[in-house]
């Protein structure tokens, strides 16, 4: 049997809307993770997978064909997530539809090129204003960073990060995921329930593996997890060990 034809064109999210009456505020969140020889598309719903969600189709919009149909459950890799492996997805425009009991459902846009993504614009240069304001420069003429601004600018974004991060879990006592969500990253750690004294391990990707699994540099590993099992302990009243795989709490 002939292996399907791979297709390494990068694919492109686009526009995420709710469609019929009734639909929650809340939309799907969605990104691609792609190296040599495999692309995946991961989606996140807003509520757990059980919650009256039905059937899922995706759809090639040119031509016009579907390409999937299937219930929402055999997708699911745990509670909330959903996994597809998309390299075999020629170049093309494609919908992703999600679709609720109550008779609303998720839409995705997505477009599969050809190749790489091309590169995006350079940013317009900023207009002068009349009153420009003052540039000190160093003895060779050299125009010297404004370190005031520098500093600021990294500490509004700390304190963004601090106050609008948060940990969820979603599952069973068995199994589940323990989600970290802050501004731009959203990060979903499968966990299962430990043999005693052990509560609960959450597993982790290697420190190789970090930055391809979950999109965000390996330099904020080690502050990401901290996070995660501190506000677990504050939230179960647990203590907690991390080591390269897992987090066990106890």
């Amino acid at each position: 049997m002939n292996e399907p034809a791979s297709h390494e064109g990068a694919l492109q999210i686009g526009a995420l809307s709710n469609q019929g009456a009734g639909a929650p505020p809340e939309l799907l969140t969605a990104r691609v993770a792609q190296y040599p020889g495999c692309q995946q598309l991961q989606v996140w719903l807003p509520r757990p997978g059980w919650q009256g969600y039905e059937r899922l189709s995706l759809q090639a919009l040119e031509p016009e064909a579907l390409i999937e149909e299937a219930p929402v459950g055999e997708r699911l890799s745990g509670s909330v997530q959903l996994l597809f492996d998309t390299l075999a997805w020629p170049p093309g425009a494609y919908r992703l539809r999600i679709g609720h009991a109550e008779g609303w459902a998720h839409e995705l846009e997505l477009r599969k090129l050809d190749g790489p993504a091309p590169a995006p614009p350079p940013a317009p240069l900023p207009v002068p204003s009349e009153e420009a304001p003052i540039r000190y420069r160093d003895g060779l003429g050299r125009p010297l960073p404004d370190e005031d601004l520098l500093l600021r600018l990294r500490l509004l974004e700390r304190l963004q990060q601090r106050f609008a991060r948060r940990v969820e879990i979603q599952g069973t006592a068995r199994s589940g995921q323990v989600h970290y969500t802050e501004p731009g990253l959203h990060i979903a750690f499968d966990y299962e329930m430990g043999a005693q004294p052990c509560q609960m391990r959450v597993l982790l990707p290697s420190v190789a593996q970090w930055a391809a699994q979950t999109g965000c540099a390996p330099e904020r590993r080690e502050e990401i997890l901290q996070f995660l099992a501190e506000r677990l302990d504050r939230q179960q009243g647990w203590r907690h060990a991390i080591s390269e795989h897992e987090i066990s709490f106890y």
